[in-house]
């Protein structure tokens, strides 16, 4: 999920859902950028990765060539990008 230059990296079993609550408290207009199946075990293995990217709890400012590269290797782990949401 991203809003304005930050991007938060989670594990939801329903992520349009995680996405409608998250913004209902945010100003900036969230969008879900990419989602994949993984588990709680994944999301700490990614956290770690990523980091130096690290600005609060689970929300990353990641340079801009970093992020494209990663949405880019979405599909190889069986996920899905550009997903939209009404909020």
């Amino acid at each position: 999920i991203q809003g304005a230059d930050l991007t938060k990296v989670g594990f939801s079993r329903n992520p349009i859902h995680r996405l409608e609550l998250l913004q209902a408290g945010s100003g900036p207009l969230l969008r879900l950028l990419a989602q994949f199946p993984g588990s709680r075990d994944t999301e700490e293995l990614i956290h770690r990765q990523c980091r130096p990217w690290r600005h609060r709890g689970e929300w990353f400012r990641f340079p801009p060539n970093m992020l494209e590269w990663m949405l880019a290797d979405v599909s190889v782990f069986g996920g899905t990008v550009g997903m939209a949401a009404d909020g």
